[in-house]
Formats: structure tokens, C-alpha cells, sequence
């Protein structure tokens, strides 16, 4: 039986490998509508869930610039390994 395919280990046809899902800036989102969600929608609520929901969102902070991270090493990582082939990357701005 052939093990799963990872996307992010290049195939043997030399072809790039894909980058990783874009979930750091939904991490983030996360956390601002829990940072804000006792506030709006639960006015009354008791002080525990206020902490609670404030402890969850530092939380999702934390893990979404864990994953910017990644996503960011992989993107320098691919820019790195295109200019050492000799191929220059697309600037944002059209050609200069």
C-alpha cells in the first residue's frame, strides 16, 4: 500500500510543491470576534466568561502567529529557491 501523498514535498517530476493554506489571518479573525463577543452579544454575562473568551483569543493570537510564520518561511523559502535557479519572482508592482 503507497503511504498518502504530501503536497508540501516536491514530486519526483520536479514540480514545486504546493504552499500552505492561507489560515493565519482566519486565526486572527477568530480572535478579534472572541475578544468582542462577550461585549456585544452577552452584555450581562458574568466576569468568568469575559476572562474566559479574553484567554481564548489570546490563544488564537498566539497560534495564528504561529502559523504566519510558517506561511511566511515557506513563502521566502520558494522566493529563495526561484532566485537561485536563476528565475526572478514577479514584483507586485509589474515589471521594473
Amino acid at each position: 500500500m503507497n503511504p498518502p501523498h504530501d503536497n508540501r514535498s516536491p514530486d519526483p517530476q520536479g514540480t514545486p510543491p504546493d504552499p500552505p493554506a492561507m489560515i493565519a489571518v482566519w486565526c486572527f479573525v477568530g480572535a478579534t470576534f472572541l475578544f468582542a463577543l462577550p461585549i456585544t452579544l452577552f452584555p450581562g454575562a458574568p466576569p468568568w466568561v469575559r476572562i474566559v473568551t479574553t484567554v481564548l483569543g489570546f490563544v488564537a493570537i498566539v497560534l495564528g502567529g504561529a502559523r504566519l510564520h510558517q506561511e511566511v518561511s515557506f513563502l521566502r523559502e520558494k522566493t529563495s529557491d526561484a532566485r537561485a535557479a536563476g528565475d526572478e519572482p514577479p514584483h507586485p508592482g509589474g515589471d521594473r
